[in-house]
């Protein structure tokens, strides 16, 4: 496929691959983006980041068919798109249950929330491994504001079935 194709549409996306055996983990990661994008050149250009340390992949600009294409290749394990991260200027959830206890309906919402948004991580295989209220904020200070996690210093990537033995 040629490496203008669709070119308004590349957004980024994150690429788990499988840990590279017998090639430095960016070489591979270039590698396996020339096989889709159809030269070196074009795959540089695309290429974001590529992680070595605590996750194998990379982060590159790609269309709808540039993902497809990759999930067809070996030793590509998922796609997802890349979040956009954003100043947060709301309260905190701290500052929100210093006011006084949470009526029980608000905070049953609240801790469904919360396992949710750990689902969210644990289903392409982060940890957090800091949770706690302050790590929780509000976007706004209305009662309908959405809830996010934050402080993701001390998570790892993990694989079900991984052992961890430090925090």
């Amino acid at each position: 496929m040629a490496a203008d194709s669709s070119s308004s549409e590349a957004k980024v996306h994150i690429v788990y691959t499988e840990r590279p055996e017998d090639e430095e983990p960016e070489a591979y990661h270039i590698k396996t983006l020339t096989s889709v994008l159809g030269s070196e050149d074009a795959a540089k250009e695309a290429l974001v980041y590529s992680y070595k340390h605590a996750a194998s992949g990379f982060s590159a600009k790609l269309t709808p068919d540039h993902v497809s294409q990759l999930l067809k290749q070996p030793g590509v394990l998922q796609v997802v798109p890349s979040q956009t991260l954003q100043l947060h200027s709301g309260p905190g959830k701290a500052q929100d249950c210093s006011e006084g206890a949470l009526q029980r309906e608000r905070g049953g919402k609240l801790m469904k929330t919360i396992a949710g948004l750990v689902e969210a991580c644990h289903s392409p295989g982060v940890m957090h491994r800091d949770l706690k209220s302050e790590n929780f904020l509000f976007d706004t200070p209305e009662e309908d504001s959405k809830l996010k996690a934050t402080d993701f210093g001390l998570s790892v990537f993990f694989k079900p079935g991984m052992l961890l033995d430090s925090v």
